[in-house]
Formats: C-alpha cells, structure tokens, sequence
C-alpha cells in the first residue's frame, strides 16, 4: 500500500520527533503566541492539586494540563502538538520535583550535620543516589515505551506521555514524604 504525501511527511515528522532530546523538541516547539503553538496552562495542575489533599486523588491531576493543552489546541489528531502538550506538562512536573529535591536535600543536608554522619553517609547522599536511580529508570522505561508503540507512528506521544507521568508521580511520591519529613 502507498502512503500519500501528508501521511508520509506526518510519519516522518513524529520519526524526528521520537529521536530529538527533549531539550530540542522545546527549542523546535513555536514560541508562545504563533499561530499553531498549543496553549498549556500550567495553573491548571496547581488548582487541580490545590483541592485534593490524599496522594490517591493527587494522583488524578497527571495529565489534566495535557488534555486542556489538546483541547484548547482544536488539534485532535496531529501528534506534534500531543508531543508539545504532554512536553510542556512534563516540565512543569519537572520543575515540582526539583523544587521538592532541594527541600528534601537541604533538609536531609541539615540532619546529616545534626547527627553527625560520615560524608556520603547520610540522607542527602541516599537521595541523590536515588534520584539518579530513578532518572536512569524513568529514562528506560520510556525508550521500552516508544518501542511499544513504533510503527504506528505513536513513538513520540508514547514517549512524551511516559516522561510526562513518570515525572508527576515521582513529583507527587517526593512531595508528600517532603510533607511527611520536612513539612509544607
């Protein structure tokens, strides 16, 4: 069967997608206020989790940007604009669980002093190790994703969609151990 023009270009853009780094897909992304940039609202998240205290209902916050971000697109079927929507999603996830780091490590830096534990010893280095751990695992996870879904041209929204939700529930896991160790 030939693919036609459109089908074949669209393929082709999602393929570039799926190997660029996220960093080039947001320096490739429109800027805000051009004509086919998707409109994310990252307030959206926040008054979603401001009215939801237990981690379980937290929990249905992930995604909700995204899919405003997809609607107010009017873009229902064009994968680039999934990709910037679930992308824009994820960096704000992004930026809630490197503030929640530095609480957790300040805090965890300032109870290795008070107990006097040994360098790499204590609580800051636990977390740091962690937290590369799990970068590495969040990283593998995705790739397994988009191999799940190549071929159909879903690569890249498989990919975007697994950063997005890893991140949020790394974000919200940390948050909530902050909440329990550190306080708000």
């Amino acid at each position: 069967m030939m693919r036609s023009a459109a089908g074949l270009f669209a393929g082709l853009a999602v393929a570039a997608l799926t190997v660029m780094p996220l960093a080039a897909q947001q320096a490739a992304a429109p800027a805000p206020g051009q004509a086919d940039a998707a409109p994310f609202d990252a307030t959206i998240t926040e008054a979603c989790l401001s009215g939801r205290s237990d981690p379980s209902s937290r929990s249905g916050c992930i995604g909700i940007a995204a899919a405003h971000c997809l609607a107010a697109s009017g873009e229902i079927n064009d994968a680039p604009v999934y990709v910037r929507c679930y992308d824009a999603e994820a960096a704000d996830w992004q930026a809630r669980l490197t503030d929640v780091l530095g609480r957790l490590s300040s805090s965890g830096a300032a109870s290795d002093t008070a107990e006097a534990a040994g360098p790499g010893s204590g609580r800051r280095a636990a977390l740091e190790v962690a937290e590369a751990a799990w970068a590495n695992w969040r990283d593998a996870e995705c790739a397994f994703a988009r191999r799940l879904a190549q071929g159909g041209g879903g690569e890249a929204l498989a990919g975007a969609s697994c950063v997005m939700r890893l991140t949020a529930e790394r974000a919200l896991m940390l948050e909530q151990t902050a909440q329990q160790q550190v306080g708000p």
